[in-house]
């Protein structure tokens, strides 16, 4: 069960290094071009509303939390999370995540632009540098297997005013998710065959 819990904490960290390496991305892309996602309502979004959803979010987890770390499923979470929070102590390392996080996410939003440019839909890089970190988010919610349909309709929602094809830009998108899940397949293979020889690093402090 170490192990397993080990495995988890790095697909945590790897899971919240990347939300929030994308989001950033995108935050500095639409600071930079508010005009980048025409479909994005800036001018009649409730940032009252916005801050007290992120607030209730963040009780709720936190809740959810502190419920979780009670008796076994609270030490298995304790393991989950430990090298993740070695991780956090380790300024230099944390840095290096960091960048390697915001290089991945910089790579998943070209893979968008060429699978795009491929299905003749023009989205602008300014666009799908705001929008794929949104549409990766609204894939992360335990809705649907993959984040199928979640996916689609958050593109629709931020293409809106976009003037994108909808039939093209759910062709994109599944498109996508067929690279996922041949590239997950590669590598579920590769790591079948090498992975138990993998070695063992465990993270210290420093």
């Amino acid at each position: 069960l170490g192990g397993l819990a080990r495995a988890g904490g790095s697909v945590l960290a790897d899971r919240l290094l990347g939300l929030a390496a994308g989001l950033g991305i995108s935050a500095a892309t639409l600071a930079l071009r508010p005009d980048a996602l025409p479909g994005l309502p800036l001018d009649r979004l409730s940032w009252r509303g916005a801050g007290a959803g992120l607030i209730g979010a963040a009780l709720a987890v936190a809740l959810g939390l502190g419920l979780a770390r009670r008796g076994r499923l609270g030490r298995k979470l304790d393991q989950a999370t430990a090298d993740f929070r070695r991780l956090l102590r380790s300024p230099a390392r944390c840095a290096a995540a960091v960048a390697l996080a915001v290089v991945a996410q910089g790579l998943v939003i070209l893979v968008w632009l060429v699978l795009g440019r491929a299905a003749a839909l023009p989205v602008p890089l300014a666009t799908l540098a705001v929008a794929v970190p949104l549409v990766s988010l609204g894939a992360t919610l335990p809705i649907t297997l993959g984040g199928l349909g979640v996916r689609e309709a958050v593109w629709l929602a931020l293409l809106d005013g976009a003037g994108g094809d909808g039939g093209r830009v759910v062709a994109v998108s599944l498109l996508y998710f067929a690279c996922t899940v041949a590239v997950g397949l590669l590598g579920g293979v590769a790591f079948t065959r090498r992975g138990a020889a993998l070695p063992d690093r465990r993270l210290t402090p420093g």
